[in-house]
């Protein structure tokens, strides 16, 4: 399902509106997710208003198994998600996590194992796991989470510390 880019209105700090040219987000599922389910998630991008160009493109290679299932979204994140900051707009961060949780309600009848929606920043290859039940903070701190210099080169919440962090930071 391919979508074109779109304009988006965003309210301005300083009152009245601005249109942003949005991209098409890259989202991928793996090569067998059955079409009813790609069409789920590429739904839930147009209920947003987030254009999105969602495609079966992941293949799992190994011993066998079965693999859970997989939604990647592909993007320049810091440009993402600083819509998603705007203080005129400082309640967006409930419609990421509604996308995100409308994402995980269209694999959930997936007749894969459970699997995971990761968000991968094209600039810096960062990959960050979005599960459905994040907390608030964690939404409203996404924006400013560092994603260079990573180690592991993914980012997750950690909710003792209440902050993003490398995946491989146990401090």
């Amino acid at each position: 399902m391919n979508e074109v880019a779109a304009s988006v209105r965003q309210p301005r700090a300083s009152g009245g509106w601005e249109t942003l040219r949005m991209d098409p987000l890259q989202v991928s599922l793996e090569a067998y997710a059955p079409s009813d389910e790609l069409a789920a998630v590429a739904a839930a991008f147009a209920e947003a208003g987030i254009p999105a160009e969602v495609t079966t493109n992941f293949e799992w290679k190994g011993a066998g198994g079965d693999y859970p299932w997989l939604v990647v979204i592909t993007t320049s994140l810091a440009p993402f998600l600083a819509t998603f900051a705007n203080e005129a707009y400082k309640d967006a961060y409930k419609s990421l996590k509604k996308l995100v949780v409308r994402i995980h309600e269209a694999r959930k009848a997936s007749s894969r194992p459970n699997g995971s929606l990761t968000a991968v920043d094209e600039a810096t290859g960062t990959w960050i796991a979005l599960p459905p039940d994040l907390p608030d903070q964690a939404w409203k701190l996404l924006p400013e989470a560092q994603l260079t210099e990573l180690p592991s080169g993914s980012l997750r919440w950690d909710s003792k510390s209440k902050r993003w962090r490398d995946a491989w930071d146990e401090s």
